[in-house]
Protein backbone atom coordinates (compact mmCIF):
# COMPACT_ATOMS: atom_id res chain seq x y z
CA UNK A 1 0.00 0.00 0.00
CA UNK A 2 1.44 3.07 -0.88
CA UNK A 3 1.05 6.59 0.71
CA UNK A 4 1.29 9.11 -1.33
CA UNK A 5 2.28 12.88 0.08
CA UNK A 6 -0.68 15.39 -0.61
CA UNK A 7 1.79 18.11 -1.01
CA UNK A 8 5.41 17.38 -2.22
CA UNK A 9 7.90 18.59 0.83
CA UNK A 10 10.79 20.45 -0.86
CA UNK A 11 13.88 21.61 1.41
CA UNK A 12 16.54 24.31 -0.19
CA UNK A 13 19.56 24.15 1.85
CA UNK A 14 21.42 27.02 3.06
CA UNK A 15 24.85 25.63 2.86
CA UNK A 16 26.41 24.31 -0.43
CA UNK A 17 29.26 22.17 -2.17
CA UNK A 18 32.56 23.67 -3.62
CA UNK A 19 33.10 22.04 -6.76
CA UNK A 20 37.30 21.46 -6.58
CA UNK A 21 37.29 22.58 -10.07
CA UNK A 22 36.98 25.76 -11.32
CA UNK A 23 35.20 27.23 -14.61
CA UNK A 24 36.70 28.39 -17.19
CA UNK A 25 35.76 32.06 -16.12
CA UNK A 26 37.65 31.17 -12.89
CA UNK A 27 35.00 31.71 -10.85
CA UNK A 28 33.79 28.39 -8.67
CA UNK A 29 30.82 26.87 -9.19
CA UNK A 30 28.30 26.28 -6.25
CA UNK A 31 25.99 22.94 -6.07
CA UNK A 32 22.78 23.64 -4.19
CA UNK A 33 20.67 20.27 -3.21
CA UNK A 34 17.25 20.32 -3.26
CA UNK A 35 15.68 17.53 -1.53
CA UNK A 36 12.17 16.31 -2.58
CA UNK A 37 10.14 14.21 -0.38
CA UNK A 38 8.66 11.42 -2.95
CA UNK A 39 6.87 8.51 -1.18
CA UNK A 40 5.96 7.06 2.18
CA UNK A 41 6.35 2.97 1.30
CA UNK A 42 4.17 1.30 3.48
CA UNK A 43 2.96 -2.13 4.35
CA UNK A 44 5.45 -3.13 6.68
CA UNK A 45 4.47 -4.39 10.13
CA UNK A 46 7.34 -4.04 12.03
CA UNK A 47 10.55 -2.03 12.27
CA UNK A 48 12.39 -2.02 9.03
CA UNK A 49 15.63 -3.03 9.69
CA UNK A 50 17.38 -2.91 6.35
CA UNK A 51 16.87 -1.17 2.88
CA UNK A 52 19.32 -1.73 -0.22
CA UNK A 53 18.87 -0.36 -3.61
CA UNK A 54 19.70 -2.61 -6.58
CA UNK A 55 22.63 -1.68 -8.58
CA UNK A 56 20.89 -1.34 -11.46
CA UNK A 57 17.42 -0.51 -12.80
CA UNK A 58 14.79 0.87 -10.29
CA UNK A 59 14.40 -1.62 -7.70
CA UNK A 60 14.52 -1.20 -3.86
CA UNK A 61 14.54 -3.98 -1.52
CA UNK A 62 13.76 -3.84 2.18
CA UNK A 63 13.28 -6.05 5.22
CA UNK A 64 11.89 -6.26 8.34
CA UNK A 65 11.35 -8.16 11.40
CA UNK A 66 7.84 -9.07 10.36
CA UNK A 67 9.43 -11.56 8.21
CA UNK A 68 9.20 -10.39 5.11
CA UNK A 69 10.97 -8.98 1.97
CA UNK A 70 9.40 -6.54 -0.06
CA UNK A 71 10.65 -5.48 -3.52
CA UNK A 72 9.79 -1.06 -4.62
CA UNK A 73 9.92 0.01 -7.81
CA UNK A 74 11.53 3.28 -6.19
CA UNK A 75 10.32 5.72 -9.52
CA UNK A 76 6.57 4.67 -8.81
CA UNK A 77 6.69 4.13 -5.08
CA UNK A 78 4.65 1.07 -5.35
CA UNK A 79 5.19 -2.54 -4.53
CA UNK A 80 5.83 -4.79 -7.07
CA UNK A 81 6.87 -7.85 -5.36
CA UNK A 82 7.25 -10.06 -1.75
CA UNK A 83 9.92 -12.71 -1.58
CA UNK A 84 7.93 -15.98 0.06
CA UNK A 85 8.72 -16.56 3.62
CA UNK A 86 9.32 -19.39 6.03
CA UNK A 87 7.68 -17.91 8.86
CA UNK A 88 9.17 -20.18 11.46
CA UNK A 89 11.04 -18.86 14.61
CA UNK A 90 13.79 -16.31 13.89
CA UNK A 91 12.91 -15.89 10.48
CA UNK A 92 12.92 -12.00 11.74
CA UNK A 93 14.99 -10.02 8.74
CA UNK A 94 17.66 -7.93 10.23
CA UNK A 95 20.01 -6.83 7.11
CA UNK A 96 20.17 -6.77 3.31
CA UNK A 97 22.96 -6.47 0.11
CA UNK A 98 23.24 -6.78 -2.83
CA UNK A 99 25.89 -8.71 -4.83
CA UNK A 100 27.97 -5.42 -6.87
CA UNK A 101 26.63 -7.05 -10.02
CA UNK A 102 22.65 -7.26 -8.53
CA UNK A 103 22.67 -11.03 -9.48
CA UNK A 104 22.43 -11.78 -5.94
CA UNK A 105 20.76 -10.74 -2.94
CA UNK A 106 21.97 -11.75 0.36
CA UNK A 107 19.31 -11.50 3.85
CA UNK A 108 20.30 -11.91 7.41
CA UNK A 109 17.76 -13.37 9.89
CA UNK A 110 17.69 -13.57 13.63
CA UNK A 111 18.41 -17.11 13.93
CA UNK A 112 21.61 -16.87 11.91
CA UNK A 113 21.02 -18.25 8.50
CA UNK A 114 20.99 -16.38 5.33
CA UNK A 115 19.51 -16.09 2.89
CA UNK A 116 21.00 -15.96 -0.72
CA UNK A 117 18.30 -14.95 -3.67
CA UNK A 118 18.59 -14.37 -7.67
CA UNK A 119 18.08 -10.47 -7.40
CA UNK A 120 14.71 -9.20 -6.68
CA UNK A 121 13.25 -11.92 -8.40
CA UNK A 122 12.62 -14.13 -5.13
CA UNK A 123 13.20 -17.10 -6.51
CA UNK A 124 16.53 -19.19 -6.24
CA UNK A 125 16.49 -18.93 -2.48
CA UNK A 126 19.66 -20.90 -0.38
CA UNK A 127 20.24 -20.68 3.12
CA UNK A 128 23.30 -20.44 4.52
CA UNK A 129 23.52 -21.80 7.73
CA UNK A 130 26.92 -22.56 9.85
CA UNK A 131 27.73 -25.98 10.41
CA UNK A 132 31.79 -25.63 11.09
CA UNK A 133 31.89 -23.82 14.09
CA UNK A 134 28.36 -23.61 15.28
CA UNK A 135 25.05 -21.72 15.07
CA UNK A 136 25.56 -18.11 15.30
CA UNK A 137 23.24 -15.57 17.22
CA UNK A 138 20.77 -12.91 14.37
CA UNK A 139 23.01 -11.72 11.59
CA UNK A 140 23.54 -7.77 12.07
CA UNK A 141 25.55 -7.04 9.09
CA UNK A 142 26.36 -8.47 5.21
CA UNK A 143 29.17 -7.24 3.26
CA UNK A 144 29.59 -8.52 -0.60
CA UNK A 145 32.25 -8.47 -3.24
CA UNK A 146 32.53 -10.06 -6.67
CA UNK A 147 34.08 -13.07 -4.73
CA UNK A 148 32.85 -13.07 -1.24
CA UNK A 149 30.47 -12.62 1.26
CA UNK A 150 31.08 -11.69 4.60
CA UNK A 151 28.42 -11.70 7.94
CA UNK A 152 28.74 -10.51 11.09
CA UNK A 153 26.66 -11.77 13.86
CA UNK A 154 25.16 -9.87 16.99
CA UNK A 155 27.84 -11.94 19.05
CA UNK A 156 30.53 -10.66 17.14
CA UNK A 157 31.37 -13.32 14.70
CA UNK A 158 32.60 -12.29 11.29
CA UNK A 159 32.46 -15.68 8.65
CA UNK A 160 33.58 -15.44 5.18
CA UNK A 161 31.22 -17.77 2.87
CA UNK A 162 32.06 -19.37 -0.25
CA UNK A 163 28.48 -18.53 -2.14
CA UNK A 164 29.18 -20.91 -4.69
CA UNK A 165 29.81 -23.94 -2.54
CA UNK A 166 27.15 -22.43 -0.16
CA UNK A 167 29.75 -22.85 3.05
CA UNK A 168 31.62 -20.67 5.34
CA UNK A 169 35.28 -20.74 5.06
CA UNK A 170 36.63 -19.08 7.81
CA UNK A 171 35.31 -17.17 11.05
CA UNK A 172 36.76 -14.69 13.32
CA UNK A 173 35.55 -13.57 16.94
CA UNK A 174 35.35 -10.43 18.66
CA UNK A 175 34.32 -7.88 16.07
CA UNK A 176 31.68 -6.03 18.14
CA UNK A 177 29.51 -3.91 15.65
CA UNK A 178 32.02 -4.50 12.85
CA UNK A 179 32.34 -2.94 9.46
CA UNK A 180 34.45 -3.41 6.66
CA UNK A 181 36.25 -1.57 4.28
CA UNK A 182 35.38 -2.30 0.34
CA UNK A 183 38.39 -4.12 -0.44
CA UNK A 184 38.35 -6.36 2.98
CA UNK A 185 41.60 -5.66 4.30
CA UNK A 186 40.48 -3.82 7.11
CA UNK A 187 38.11 -4.04 9.44
CA UNK A 188 36.76 -1.86 12.33
CA UNK A 189 34.82 -2.72 15.68
CA UNK A 190 33.87 -1.34 19.08
CA UNK A 191 35.84 -1.95 22.11
CA UNK A 192 35.68 -0.45 25.26
CA UNK A 193 36.47 2.94 25.04
CA UNK A 194 36.46 3.39 21.46
CA UNK A 195 37.16 1.83 18.23
CA UNK A 196 39.69 -0.73 17.02
CA UNK A 197 40.81 -1.02 13.20
CA UNK A 198 42.96 -4.50 12.04
CA UNK A 199 44.34 -5.69 9.12
CA UNK A 200 42.55 -8.92 7.47
CA UNK A 201 43.22 -11.41 6.74
CA UNK A 202 45.75 -11.71 9.73
CA UNK A 203 43.93 -9.03 12.41
CA UNK A 204 47.04 -7.31 13.37
CA UNK A 205 45.77 -4.28 15.31
CA UNK A 206 46.46 -1.31 12.91
CA UNK A 207 45.73 1.37 15.33
CA UNK A 208 42.50 2.33 18.00
CA UNK A 209 40.67 5.37 18.38
CA UNK A 210 40.01 6.69 22.04
CA UNK A 211 36.95 7.12 22.37
CA UNK A 212 34.81 7.93 25.70
CA UNK A 213 31.17 7.68 24.43
CA UNK A 214 29.78 4.36 23.04
CA UNK A 215 29.86 3.79 20.03
CA UNK A 216 26.87 3.25 17.75
CA UNK A 217 27.46 2.64 14.03
CA UNK A 218 30.66 2.15 12.13
CA UNK A 219 31.26 2.18 7.91
CA UNK A 220 33.74 2.93 5.71
CA UNK A 221 33.29 5.29 2.98
CA UNK A 222 33.18 3.47 -0.93
CA UNK A 223 37.18 4.17 -1.87
CA UNK A 224 38.04 3.10 2.09
CA UNK A 225 39.74 6.28 2.56
CA UNK A 226 37.79 7.35 5.52
CA UNK A 227 35.67 5.61 8.20
CA UNK A 228 32.55 7.46 9.97
CA UNK A 229 31.17 6.81 13.51
CA UNK A 230 28.37 7.73 15.29
CA UNK A 231 28.04 7.56 18.88
CA UNK A 232 24.74 7.43 21.67
CA UNK A 233 25.50 11.42 22.16
CA UNK A 234 24.23 11.94 18.68
CA UNK A 235 27.95 12.91 17.39
CA UNK A 236 29.20 11.41 14.00
CA UNK A 237 32.89 11.41 13.42
CA UNK A 238 35.09 10.92 10.35
CA UNK A 239 38.83 9.81 10.50
CA UNK A 240 41.39 8.53 8.09
CA UNK A 241 40.94 5.16 7.69
CA UNK A 242 44.62 4.67 7.29
CA UNK A 243 46.07 6.58 10.65
CA UNK A 244 42.76 7.02 12.45
CA UNK A 245 43.77 10.69 12.67
CA UNK A 246 40.12 12.62 13.56
CA UNK A 247 39.15 14.58 10.39
CA UNK A 248 35.65 15.96 10.91
CA UNK A 249 33.51 16.47 14.29
CA UNK A 250 29.88 16.47 13.16
CA UNK A 251 27.51 17.56 15.67
CA UNK A 252 23.22 17.93 15.16
CA UNK A 253 21.92 15.07 16.06
CA UNK A 254 19.99 14.66 19.79
CA UNK A 255 20.17 10.99 20.33
CA UNK A 256 21.60 7.74 19.28
CA UNK A 257 23.06 7.49 15.71
CA UNK A 258 21.87 4.32 14.07
CA UNK A 259 22.51 4.45 10.70
CA UNK A 260 24.93 5.87 8.19
CA UNK A 261 25.23 5.75 4.36
CA UNK A 262 28.00 7.33 1.83
CA UNK A 263 27.01 8.02 -1.01
CA UNK A 264 28.30 6.35 -4.30
CA UNK A 265 31.00 9.40 -4.63
CA UNK A 266 31.53 9.29 -1.09
CA UNK A 267 31.33 13.21 -0.89
CA UNK A 268 28.12 13.14 0.41
CA UNK A 269 27.35 11.23 4.16
CA UNK A 270 24.04 10.55 5.32
CA UNK A 271 23.03 9.88 9.24
CA UNK A 272 19.96 8.33 10.72
CA UNK A 273 19.11 8.77 14.61
CA UNK A 274 16.57 7.99 17.46
CA UNK A 275 15.66 11.48 17.36
CA UNK A 276 13.99 10.76 14.43
CA UNK A 277 16.15 12.80 12.16
CA UNK A 278 18.14 12.29 8.57
CA UNK A 279 20.66 14.84 8.23
CA UNK A 280 22.99 14.72 4.99
CA UNK A 281 26.63 16.06 5.33
CA UNK A 282 29.42 17.39 3.18
CA UNK A 283 31.51 14.88 3.70
CA UNK A 284 35.16 17.32 2.38
CA UNK A 285 34.25 20.40 4.23
CA UNK A 286 32.74 18.51 7.58
CA UNK A 287 29.20 21.30 7.57
CA UNK A 288 25.73 20.11 7.87
CA UNK A 289 23.61 20.42 4.37
CA UNK A 290 20.40 19.62 5.50
CA UNK A 291 18.52 18.15 8.49
CA UNK A 292 14.87 16.42 7.83
CA UNK A 293 12.32 15.60 10.71
CA UNK A 294 10.81 12.29 10.30
CA UNK A 295 7.69 10.93 13.03
CA UNK A 296 9.66 7.44 13.17
CA UNK A 297 13.02 6.62 14.71
CA UNK A 298 15.38 5.73 11.62
CA UNK A 299 17.01 2.37 11.07
CA UNK A 300 18.67 1.90 8.07
CA UNK A 301 19.85 4.44 5.47
CA UNK A 302 20.67 3.79 1.97
CA UNK A 303 21.54 5.98 -1.39
CA UNK A 304 20.84 5.01 -4.85
CA UNK A 305 23.68 3.97 -7.38
CA UNK A 306 23.40 7.22 -9.25
CA UNK A 307 23.19 9.24 -5.75
CA UNK A 308 20.19 10.50 -7.25
CA UNK A 309 17.81 8.99 -4.14
CA UNK A 310 18.28 8.44 -0.63
CA UNK A 311 15.62 5.21 1.39
CA UNK A 312 15.25 5.83 4.89
CA UNK A 313 13.59 2.21 6.99
CA UNK A 314 12.11 3.23 10.06
CA UNK A 315 10.67 1.79 13.37
CA UNK A 316 7.61 2.47 15.17
CA UNK A 317 7.63 3.93 18.50
CA UNK A 318 6.39 1.17 20.17
CA UNK A 319 8.95 -0.05 22.84
CA UNK A 320 8.23 -3.75 21.82
CA UNK A 321 10.03 -4.12 18.68
CA UNK A 322 8.21 -6.94 18.34
CA UNK A 323 4.53 -5.15 18.22
CA UNK A 324 2.99 -6.32 15.37
CA UNK A 325 0.27 -3.82 15.76
CA UNK A 326 1.93 -0.70 14.26
CA UNK A 327 2.82 0.06 10.63
CA UNK A 328 6.57 1.27 10.06
CA UNK A 329 7.66 2.88 6.53
CA UNK A 330 10.13 3.45 4.43
CA UNK A 331 10.66 7.58 3.18
CA UNK A 332 12.16 7.72 -0.21
CA UNK A 333 14.03 11.03 -1.24
CA UNK A 334 15.08 12.64 -4.42
CA UNK A 335 18.18 14.26 -4.27
CA UNK A 336 18.68 16.93 -6.98
CA UNK A 337 21.68 19.16 -7.55
CA UNK A 338 21.19 22.84 -9.32
CA UNK A 339 24.43 24.54 -10.50
CA UNK A 340 24.80 27.98 -10.31
CA UNK A 341 28.23 30.38 -10.76
CA UNK A 342 28.83 33.01 -7.38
Amino acid sequence: VLNDLTEVLTWYLDTYITNTTKCSTSIRAKTYIKLTQKYILSGHTNWVWGVAFAPRGRFLVSVSTDKTIRVWDYLSGKEVRRFPSIRVSGDEKFCVAFHPSGRFLATGNLNGAICLWRGTTGKGQRILQEKKWGQRNGISRLFFDNQALISVSLDGIVTFWDIGKEESVKAIEGYDLAAINPNHTLIASRVSGGIDVSILPDQETLYTIEDNTIVSELLFCPNGQLLASGDNDGVVQLWDAKTGEPIHWLEGHMNTVSSLAFNASGDILASGSNDKTVTLWDVIKGQELQSIKIPDRVLSLAFSADGNYLAAGVGHDSKDPFDYSLESSIYLWKIEHDQVNA
